[in-house]
């Protein structure tokens, strides 16, 4: 009669405790995917950083252009070829040299001040822009007599590319969710471009 094969006793299985003990020792030292934890903390703080760089080559770049398209609108004003005789006239000179602003009609204020060349000093005050709630506000229009010297300030209200990088956030401090590009600039009105009379 041949003999039954021996069979060998079941080895007692570890406690629980210890079973996940050596798992969670072997999930620690798993470095499989390790590169993927800093990448998801730090990609979004350089897309923010890329971003805003961006933001900000735009707004330099914007910048550039409303100076540009100002000394023009000045040329033009001094030498009588432009009509300052109202403030929408002074934001169609302005606008026809830009090309990087949406609606500039409706973004844009124009301000001319007299400079008295007793004390080199104007009625300018606080820069108005435009807003949501004031899409054309009261601007002064002091267009100067003959060989008067006058201020011309611009304010252009410009929307962030994107509204929650820092950039934008740090600039935006209007209801509007815009922020202001200011630039300004003298001239003297030539004899035959002088226009006398003050508005407001």
């Amino acid at each position: 009669m041949p003999a039954r094969p021996q069979t060998r006793p079941a080895a007692p299985r570890a406690p629980l405790r210890a079973r996940l003990g050596a798992w969670a020792r072997a999930w620690l030292g798993c470095e499989s995917g390790a590169a993927t934890i800093p990448a998801v903390i730090f990609l979004p703080t350089f897309i923010m950083f890329m971003i805003s760089a961006v933001d900000l080559s735009l707004l330099m770049l914007r910048q550039i252009v409303l100076d540009r398209a100002i000394d023009v609108a000045t040329r033009d004003i001094r030498l009588g070829a432009a009509d300052i005789s109202s403030h929408a006239a002074l934001k169609a000179s302005i606008c026809d040299g830009l090309g990087l602003f949406d609606d500039c009609a409706n973004n844009v204020t124009v301000e001319l001040f007299e400079i008295d060349d007793g004390t080199w000093t104007s009625d300018a005050g606080a820069v108005t822009c435009t807003d949501k709630d004031l899409p054309d506000p009261e601007v002064t229009l002091q267009t100067g007599a003959v060989n008067q010297m006058v201020l011309m300030r611009v304010c252009m209200k410009v929307s962030p590319m994107v509204a929650a990088d820092p950039l934008a956030l740090a600039l935006v401090t209007s209801a509007d969710g815009k922020y202001a590009l200011i630039s300004s600039t003298v001239f003297v009105n030539e004899p035959q471009a002088a226009q006398t009379g003050a508005g407001s």
